[in-house]
């Protein structure tokens, strides 16, 4: 016999379907919680790998043919190779490059206007070796700088008051280039700033900090003409790592930066890339400045010139970088020196070779400072 008052059972009738439905909501929660943590996780670790392969892959997409009416450059061609000596030295190799394919700025900016607006942010590639958590050279000095300072000497920099900011501006930004890391570079002529950034080259005024409209372009429009065709292996190509100098010997504007000829579609492997060279013929720059542009391969086999840098004297261009694999392994770093006189004088450009400066990543026993 049940001794539950009939009320009390009716009540616990009408409260245990009110149990389930809550348990089962609780159910229902949990079980969406966890579909979302693992959605969540899931879509993050896709985005991390998608960013690990944008990275490896570069400025992933298809590239845009030059316009039919823009002259393209011929190959460059390696006349003597870079030979080592039993002393340490090297022999220098020759490369003479294509005579080159002169274009005004108002031509220039005629092809960027026809050009589509880039609607992705693509990341460069990237070759280089996270160094964090990595032990330092045995018997590095902890120094900032060599030769030693003499004991007790302190720089006048170090007394001189910090600079303030006169004119602050934006040179280019996310939107107008497209592509990141942006590998900020700049310098300043007798009445214009330059800043060239991977995406954008774009002149200012100097003394307002104001885009005087002259050059607004795509990297990869302004160096089109001396540009790695996309003709099979290579399937896309884009520039990477700008340099811009204004040489105060000859009153011109240098610049330079490397290609990306990339011979699948995600750019894990490379063609031998070009090295690219635009000089102008004067400091100040207009829609009727002329510039000759230059280039030829870093390489003559397939290895892969990352990372330039670029010094100007009055006699030479010296351009540095680092050597990869088509498949990115590390080389070595090789030195290019391009006779001044053969780019200023029409051409053909003369380019001396130095390959295999450092076969490694290290630097020689005798070097206090290591790596």
């Amino acid at each position: 016999m049940n001794s539950k008052h009939p009320s009390t059972q009716s009540a616990g009738k009408r409260i245990k379907p009110a149990r389930v439905i809550v348990l089962l909501f609780c159910l229902v929660a949990v079980a969406a919680a966890g579909i979302a943590l693992r959605t969540g996780l899931l879509t993050k670790k896709v985005a991390v790998a998608q960013a690990g392969a944008r990275r490896v892959a570069g400025r992933v997409g298809v590239s845009v043919p030059p316009s039919p009416n823009i002259p393209i450059s011929g190959a460059a061609q390696f006349s003597a190779q870079s030979q080592p000596n039993p002393d340490g030295t090297i022999t220098a190799g020759k490369i003479i490059m294509a005579p080159p394919i002169k274009r005004t700025v108002n031509e220039i900016m005629a092809e960027q206007a026809t050009r589509p607006a880039k609607d992705t942010v693509r990341v460069m590639p990237e070759h280089e070796i996270d160094r964090r958590d990595k032990p330092q050279r045995p018997g590095a000095l902890a120094t900032s700088q060599w030769p030693l300072p003499a004991q007790g000497e302190l720089r006048q920099a170090q007394l001189n008051a910090p600079q303030t900011v006169g004119l602050s501006f934006d040179g280019a930004t996310l939107t107008d280039t497209g592509a990141f890391p942006p590998d900020s570079m700049g310098a300043v002529g007798p009445s214009q700033f330059f800043t060239f950034v991977n995406g954008r080259l774009r002149t200012f005024s100097k003394t307002t900090g104001v885009a005087d409209g002259v050059i607004n372009a795509d990297p990869d429009v302004f160096f089109a003409s001396v540009m790695t065709p996309v003709t099979p292996p290579v399937v896309l190509n884009f520039t990477s790592d700008p340099q811009v100098r204004y040489d105060r010997f000859s009153g011109r504007w240098f610049l330079t930066i490397i290609d990306v000829p990339c011979t699948n579609a995600t750019c894990t492997t490379t063609a031998a890339n070009r090295s690219l060279i635009a000089i102008s013929n004067s400091g100040t720059l207009s829609g009727g400045t002329v510039w000759s542009f230059f280039q030829f391969q870093a390489d003559p086999g397939t290895n892969f010139l990352d990372y330039p840098s670029l010094g100007i004297d009055v006699n030479a261009l010296y351009i540095g970088g680092n050597m990869f694999t088509s498949a990115g392994s590390f080389v070595g770093t090789n030195g290019y020196v391009v006779q001044k006189s053969s780019v200023l004088g029409g051409g053909p450009g003369v380019v001396s070779v130095f390959a295999n400066l450092a076969a490694g990543a290290g630097a020689g026993p005798e070097s206090p400072r290591g790596v």
